[in-house]
């Protein structure tokens, strides 16, 4: 990290985050303006923790997030030299099929940089065994960890973080292949949630 990144690190650091976590916010956001000028278009639902949310196709449920530097589920020394911004939240498959752990999770629940730009996790998790999540059932509620990286020791403030959740709506005849799909709509609700630090203070023991 440049002279000049470590600079803007300090006077701005969840603005940095959002730049290391992704080169290019979502192609969505694109074509939408990001969940900022949506919400002046519209107002959006703003959520806090337990309040559930229905995007169409997943229930979300927010309920803590921490930052820390150890992933989830790992106690080892971690060579990448990051920290992870931990999101933990109920999702609930509305559909009457199994989905990807990787599809509807990663893709509709977002964190938001300060302006209104969606940077999908890194990766997510079962809560109960820190397993990748590979798939979620139909009505079954999961405990759910979504996990960003990001740079070693950036200071956080005691304030809350922001995330937002896209719709999605059923087709019969998806464009790409005329198959029925669950498509993703614009952004659908904004929650935000005290972000706990969870990393060792400086000085003290491991």
């Amino acid at each position: 990290m440049s002279e000049f990144h470590l600079r803007q690190a300090i006077r701005n650091p969840w603005w940095l985050a959002a730049g290391v976590l992704a080169l290019a916010a979502i192609a969505t956001t694109a074509q939408l303006g990001g969940f900022e000028k949506a919400q002046s278009k519209a107002k959006l639902p703003r959520l806090a923790a337990g309040q559930r949310y229905d995007n169409g196709a997943l229930a979300v449920t927010p309920l803590r997030a921490w930052i820390s530097d150890r992933e989830p589920g790992k106690d080892l020394y971690d060579w990448k030299q990051v920290d992870y911004l931990v999101l933990q939240v109920t999702l609930e498959n509305l559909t009457p099929r199994s989905a990807s752990g990787f599809g509807y999770p990663m893709s509709d629940v977002i964190l938001l940089t300060p302006d209104g730009a969606p940077v999908k996790a890194k990766s997510a998790a079962y809560a109960r065994d820190h397993l990748l999540l590979s798939d979620l059932g139909p009505r079954l509620p999961t405990q759910v960890d979504l996990i960003w990286e990001l740079p070693k020791g950036m200071p956080i403030d005691s304030g809350k973080r922001n995330w937002g959740v896209f719709r999605r709506a059923f087709q019969e005849r998806a464009h790409l292949n005329d198959e029925s799909a669950w498509v993703q709509g614009p952004p659908g609700a904004r929650f935000e949630l005290p972000v706990e630090d969870r990393r060792p203070r400086a000085g003290a023991a491991p």
